[in-house]
């Protein structure tokens, strides 16, 4: 996966984790206390505490992938920062659920440990790792917990390169089209995933001038269409603008 990465010409691959606490009703982040990331082209890693978040450290002039898992959480912490978005995101949280389309997992066996755990992957202590998380999650921590969440937030990027690693041959063999493909669709839905989180923040991006036109000129749009496409069947599906069952299923006869 990573030398697929570079090949379309990626300077830098960061897989990023970030801690931050939380409100019991605003799902956006609170404060943000920390961030580690892993450069997996240079081997660069960066620890960064509170102190030190005032300013994006990533060069975003340059070709750079952005990794986590569950994007919605890191590309909110970066509004939350006032940082530039970066533009290019992999989400391995997102592309766990397409690799599991369609068995019955549940979305809650989705999380970083689970899916290390499928993919053969060791995992670390699980009420040890909610601990900490709660902890940070409500604020409970002084100065001198610090040390201690910036190793546990090392610990989720470790965590994140491991399965970046396992599971690049599943996102690689996951269609037709080619490495270079599969992987610009996973990173176009990882795009999407951190524009949720600017919705989260800021709202629904509505063009009020192009819907309106859609209200003006939609049902003339929509009769057009249905005259071009029952012209090249050869048979009558509306009635109108309604579709009709019925002679939907005497065309399939």
């Amino acid at each position: 996966m990573l030398g697929v990465l570079t090949g379309m010409g990626f300077e830098a691959v960061w897989v990023l984790d970030f801690e931050f606490t939380t409100h019991p009703v605003d799902p956006r982040p609170q404060t943000v206390v920390c961030m580690v990331a892993e450069d997996l082209v240079s081997g660069r890693t960066l620890r960064l505490g509170p102190d030190s978040l005032c300013h994006c450290p990533f060069d975003l002039s340059t070709p750079s992938l952005f990794v986590a898992f569950y994007g919605i959480a890191e590309a909110s912490c970066f509004e939350r920062l006032g940082w530039p978005l970066p533009r290019y995101w992999l989400d391995l949280w997102v592309e766990e659920i397409r690799l599991q389309n369609g068995s019955p997992l549940s979305r809650k066996l989705i999380s970083l440990l689970a899916t290390r755990q499928r993919y053969g992957l060791p995992i670390r202590d699980a009420a040890e790792k909610d601990w900490i998380r709660q902890m940070i999650g409500r604020g409970e921590y002084t100065a001198d917990d610090l040390p201690l969440i910036l190793d546990y937030c090392t610990d989720d990027v470790t965590d994140t390169v491991e399965l970046f690693h396992s599971m690049g041959p599943a996102i690689l063999a996951s269609g037709p089209g080619g490495p270079v493909t599969l992987v610009s669709q996973a990173i176009i839905r990882g795009r999407f995933a951190a524009e949720c989180a600017m919705m989260t923040a800021h709202g629904l991006p509505w063009d009020v001038d192009g819907w309106l036109r859609f209200l003006r000129n939609g049902p003339a749009i929509k009769l057009g269409l249905i005259a071009e496409t029952e012209a090249k069947l050869k048979f009558q599906l509306y009635e109108g603008g309604r579709f009709v069952q019925a002679r939907f299923e005497a065309f399939l006869e």
